[in-house]
């Protein structure tokens, strides 16, 4: 079941968002990396970022996702993936699919041309699976993170 979460209900997912933004170097017990993300999701709910939730039958938490639309006065509209994880006993069970194609029709209904993404550029497993369901590689910025860093991967999927 997919539903959308408020920051109160986003929660559940805050150790995954943790792995998302920063990989295993996220720590639940630092208190910087805790209000580092804390903020973080604030700036996305301020922007008016959807957050939404995958869990199973029984409430178990599986993955999540977030969604924010630019909404165009004088072009298309297009939207941004920020965020999506999927706890790691769940993974390769096509739950991130599922959460990506929610987020895909929730794009379609907000008038979104394209929907795109970004990933680390070293990240194989993340560029496969964004190519898998039909995101192409459209640009890469390198040493986004720092001198010598692979950098991001920008994905994008034409909606319409």
């Amino acid at each position: 079941m997919i539903k959308s979460l408020n920051k109160k209900e986003f929660n559940i997912f805050f150790d995954l968002m943790g792995e998302v933004e920063m990989g295993r170097h996220f720590e639940l017990d630092n208190p910087g990396h805790v209000a580092w993300l804390n903020k973080k999701i604030d700036s996305y709910y301020a922007l008016g970022a959807r957050f939404f939730g995958l869990s199973l039958d029984d409430g178990t938490p599986v993955g999540f996702a977030t969604l924010l639309v630019n909404e165009k006065l004088f072009c298309a509209n297009n939207a941004e993936l920020l965020d999506i994880g999927v706890y790691p006993e769940y993974r390769r069970q096509d739950y991130g699919s599922q959460l990506l194609k929610h987020a895909e029709q929730l794009a379609v209904k907000a008038d979104v041309f394209c929907l795109f993404a970004r990933t680390y550029a070293a990240d194989r497993v993340a560029i496969s699976f964004y190519g898998h369901d039909g995101y192409a590689p459209v640009a890469v910025m390198p040493d986004l993170n720092g001198p010598g860093d692979e950098g991001e991967i920008f994905v994008r999927k034409l909606l319409k």
